[in-house]
């Protein structure tokens, strides 16, 4: 019990101090969206302005669980996540900070192929993963996915996720040997060049 009373403490200390951290000034030239996605990333690279130095940085982009009216909701989610990237870049540029930072999306599921009884899709196994900065490579990675070969309903994933986990860690972060590569997940090569791990942020 003291040591959760104690991690909650410096959780709070911590966010209290991140809140005095923010100047609150509007210093990027191109605009968030003012949903809670674009307003999420806005603080994120406020604080990356004001020299808030952690090495990571989780933002969440709720609604991907689209068991009904996937068309609309999936439409919507993509715009904001897409608007609001592009804002982030172009903040990060304006920091001269771009080259020094990697923007990666995770999901804990993917999507079935087909459409359910409800105009959405249920949980799969594969999924879409994006890495964007300036220091990364480009490209399509992996097949494309193939409609003509599910596995049970599913698309098949040809990239094993933990695959891109142990890339990042040897790329950007420098730990080559890490517990993922160790285990037999190769890294790839999706980062060009990199600038620095103690500058590198991941959003």
């Amino acid at each position: 019990l003291a040591h959760i009373e104690l991690t909650q403490n410096e959780a709070v200390a911590a966010a209290d101090a991140v809140k005095r951290r923010l100047s609150g000034r509007d210093r990027f030239s191109r605009r968030f969206a003012g949903h809670p996605f674009g307003r999420a990333m806005a603080t994120t690279a406020d604080l990356i302005a004001d020299g808030v130095g952690a090495p990571v940085w989780k933002v969440q982009l709720a609604g991907f669980d689209t068991h009904a009216d996937q068309l609309g909701r999936h439409h919507r989610l993509l715009a904001q996540l897409g608007e609001t990237l592009a804002a982030f870049r172009a903040s990060m540029i304006e920091l001269g900070r771009w080259n020094d930072t990697l923007v990666m999306t995770y999901s804990e599921f993917g999507r079935r192929a087909a459409e359910n009884l409800s105009r959405g899709t249920d949980h799969a196994a594969a999924a879409p993963l994006f890495l964007m900065g300036g220091a990364g490579e480009g490209g399509f990675k992996g097949e494309r996915p193939d409609l003509e070969k599910l596995v049970e309903g599913d698309l098949d994933a040809t990239i094993d996720f933990r695959t891109v986990y142990a890339s990042v860690l040897a790329d950007w972060w420098e730990q080559r040997g890490n517990f993922l590569a160790r285990q037999g997940h190769t890294p790839m090569r999706l980062i060009r060049a990199r600038t620095g791990a103690s500058a590198g942020f991941r959003v």
